[in-house]
Protein backbone atom coordinates (compact mmCIF):
# COMPACT_ATOMS: atom_id res chain seq x y z
CA UNK A 1 0.00 0.00 0.00
CA UNK A 2 2.83 2.43 0.73
CA UNK A 3 4.09 1.99 -2.83
CA UNK A 4 0.62 2.74 -4.16
CA UNK A 5 0.35 5.93 -2.08
CA UNK A 6 3.80 6.98 -3.28
CA UNK A 7 2.71 6.47 -6.90
CA UNK A 8 -0.51 8.42 -6.36
CA UNK A 9 1.50 11.30 -4.88
CA UNK A 10 3.77 11.28 -7.94
CA UNK A 11 0.77 11.27 -10.28
CA UNK A 12 -0.77 14.18 -8.37
CA UNK A 13 2.51 16.06 -8.71
CA UNK A 14 2.32 15.62 -12.49
CA UNK A 15 -1.32 16.73 -12.61
CA UNK A 16 -1.10 19.64 -10.14
CA UNK A 17 2.56 20.60 -10.16
CA UNK A 18 4.27 21.22 -6.84
CA UNK A 19 5.76 24.06 -4.82
CA UNK A 20 8.67 24.26 -7.27
CA UNK A 21 6.95 23.86 -10.65
CA UNK A 22 3.67 24.19 -12.48
CA UNK A 23 2.00 21.23 -14.21
CA UNK A 24 3.09 20.60 -17.80
CA UNK A 25 0.11 20.10 -20.13
CA UNK A 26 1.96 17.58 -22.33
CA UNK A 27 2.86 15.47 -19.28
CA UNK A 28 -0.76 15.65 -18.08
CA UNK A 29 -2.00 14.52 -21.49
CA UNK A 30 0.49 11.63 -21.59
CA UNK A 31 -0.42 10.57 -18.06
CA UNK A 32 -4.10 10.57 -18.97
CA UNK A 33 -3.52 8.50 -22.10
CA UNK A 34 -1.37 5.96 -20.26
CA UNK A 35 -3.81 5.76 -17.37
CA UNK A 36 -6.66 4.69 -19.64
CA UNK A 37 -4.53 2.66 -22.06
CA UNK A 38 -3.14 0.44 -19.30
CA UNK A 39 -6.58 -0.12 -17.70
CA UNK A 40 -5.35 1.46 -14.49
CA UNK A 41 -8.83 2.78 -13.75
CA UNK A 42 -10.15 -0.78 -13.33
CA UNK A 43 -7.30 -1.63 -10.96
CA UNK A 44 -7.89 1.54 -8.94
CA UNK A 45 -11.59 0.74 -8.65
CA UNK A 46 -10.74 -2.73 -7.32
CA UNK A 47 -8.51 -1.13 -4.65
CA UNK A 48 -11.02 1.53 -3.56
CA UNK A 49 -12.00 -0.21 -0.30
CA UNK A 50 -8.37 0.03 0.85
CA UNK A 51 -7.81 3.67 -0.13
CA UNK A 52 -8.71 7.03 1.34
CA UNK A 53 -11.88 7.85 -0.57
CA UNK A 54 -11.39 11.62 -0.53
CA UNK A 55 -7.93 11.35 -2.09
CA UNK A 56 -9.13 8.96 -4.77
CA UNK A 57 -12.24 11.04 -5.49
CA UNK A 58 -10.27 14.25 -6.02
CA UNK A 59 -7.67 12.46 -8.14
CA UNK A 60 -10.31 10.79 -10.32
CA UNK A 61 -12.23 14.03 -10.87
CA UNK A 62 -9.08 15.80 -11.98
CA UNK A 63 -8.02 12.89 -14.16
CA UNK A 64 -11.40 12.89 -15.90
CA UNK A 65 -11.14 16.64 -16.47
CA UNK A 66 -7.73 16.14 -18.06
CA UNK A 67 -9.13 13.28 -20.16
CA UNK A 68 -11.87 15.56 -21.47
CA UNK A 69 -9.33 18.30 -22.14
CA UNK A 70 -7.15 15.79 -23.98
CA UNK A 71 -10.12 14.54 -26.05
CA UNK A 72 -10.89 18.09 -27.14
CA UNK A 73 -7.25 18.80 -27.99
CA UNK A 74 -6.70 15.54 -29.86
CA UNK A 75 -10.01 14.25 -31.23
CA UNK A 76 -10.06 10.73 -32.64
Amino acid sequence: MSELFKNIRELKSILYGNSESEPVSEACAQLTQEFFKEDTLRLLIKCLPKLNLEVVKKFMIDLLIFALFDAVRYPL
